[in-house]
Formats: structure tokens, sequence, C-alpha cells
């Protein structure tokens, strides 16, 4: 995936976040449609891991 539809898509899942609170996989993934699986594992991995969002009892939440 080329860096700006990286960031294009980090850009959606936090909107997302911060608009309906925390959100399990399942439900990022309904939210995000036409997102691959993988695409999605992927990009919320390095959201992680760049410290934007946090993995707490199964959902998903932006880091203030």
């Amino acid at each position: 995936m080329p860096r700006k539809g990286r960031m294009k898509l980090f850009e959606r899942i936090l909107k997302r976040l911060k608009e309906k609170g925390p959100m399990s996989f399942e439900e990022l993934r309904r939210e995000l449609a036409g997102v691959k699986k993988r695409i999605l594992k992927a990009a919320l991995t390095k959201m992680m891991k760049a410290g934007l969002i946090e993995l707490k009892d199964g959902k998903y939440y932006p880091k203030q």
C-alpha cells in the first residue's frame, strides 16, 4: 500500500474510534467496508507501535 493510502486509512480509523468510541476488530472491519482484513490488521499493528491507539479487553481505543 502506498504511503499516502496508508495515512488515509490511519486517519479513517482514528476518526471512527474518536466518533464512536472503543471498537473491536470486527466492528472496525464492518465500519471500514472495502478494506481487506490483512491490510486493516497491519494498519492497526503499526498504529499501536506508533502509539496512536491501544488495545484493551479486545477493543481498540484512541490514545488521548
